[in-house]
């Protein structure tokens, strides 16, 4: 079996998992996945949206087995999930100056609260994302050509400079790309820098194949398929969950619960939140520590306020 394996790591392939059953494979009663698919990356880069079925047993003892290269045809998806702060900006230059200019626009509005002027500064960053930087490949491949052209050209001091200044800029927007996809591949283990784009994309498309929802199953045992019916069966189920009754607790229950917190014990955890504890949660959830200085002491009033007062603003 290692030798399988180690044959399937050399060629670069992967199992492309399953849907239906788990074994492919039975006699008596013994039970193996015996059959599976496996792609290689570029394979699966051209066919984001397949899926290996396991259908029912006939007259042999191994499943059917269906490959369909479209059966999720996910396709390219409307932008409707939070918009995300882009590791990316990071490495451009004046992105300080851009963050300030958004920070103070959102401030014109100060009773939207914290909240609120974050949500405007995404929104102004994202615009700016696509005003200023516009479409990253086309970025680059411009850039490229302008690096050629110049290379190609006069070899004066002008040039030279010029032909500098482009390769730094392909150098950063490449890095910029390797970046991007590290973000979405939620490779975790891996430090941007390997510029291993392809493998990031191939991680990256793999997590969102895995997540895509194609089908549920309702509560009169009905499949459900396309985005609309799903939106509102997912929504009509939590509604029911987070709104449905809760019943008094029996005393008799409780009185039979052993106290573990003692009075000390309980007195610290009763202790008021602070600053400190504020900034160490922020600083592990988002992206706030390179701007910490132009925004922290806003998000710690208000944080503060709502955790210790159970009030939010």
């Amino acid at each position: 079996m290692q030798a399988f394996r180690d044959a399937l790591n050399d060629c670069g392939l992967e199992d492309l998992g399953f849907i239906g059953e788990k074994f492919t494979w039975k006699r008596g009663r013994i039970r193996e996945r015996l059959d599976r698919v496996v792609a290689n990356g570029a394979w699966s880069v051209m066919h984001p949206g397949a899926i290996v079925q396991h259908m029912d047993y006939t007259r042999s003892d191994h499943r059917p087995i269906i490959l369909d290269i479209d059966y999720q045809n996910m396709g390219p998806q409307s932008r409707e999930g939070p918009w995300r702060f882009e590791v990316k900006w990071l490495r451009e230059k004046g992105f300080r100056e851009t963050v300030q200019q958004a920070m103070a626009s959102a401030a014109v509005a100060p009773s939207v609260g914290v909240l609120g002027k974050l949500g405007h500064m995404h929104n102004a960053l994202h615009a700016w994302d696509r005003a200023v930087l516009k479409e990253p490949k086309h970025r680059l491949r411009q850039t490229q050509n302008k690096l050629e052209k110049t290379l190609n050209g006069p070899m004066t001091t002008e040039n030279e400079v010029l032909a500098k200044e482009m390769a730094d800029l392909v150098e950063l927007l490449l890095e910029q790309e390797e970046i991007h996809w590290l973000q979405r591949s939620r490779a975790n283990w891996l430090q941007s820098g390997d510029r291993n784009t392809s493998f990031f994309h191939n991680f990256a498309s793999a997590r969102r194949k895995k997540n895509h929802i194609k089908k549920l199953l309702n509560d009169d045992n009905v499949w459900v398929e396309g985005t609309a019916p799903l939106k509102a069966l997912v929504l009509n189920y939590f509604s029911n969950m987070f709104t449905s009754e809760v019943q008094d607790v029996d005393p008799m229950v409780l009185e039979k619960i052993n106290p573990r917190i003692d009075d000390a014990m309980n007195e610290k955890l009763m202790f008021p939140f602070s600053a400190e504890e504020v900034k160490k949660a922020m600083f592990n959830i988002g992206d706030f520590k390179q701007f910490w200085d132009l925004c922290g002491q806003e998000i710690t009033e208000e944080v503060l306020q709502a955790v210790n007062s159970g009030v939010i603003p």
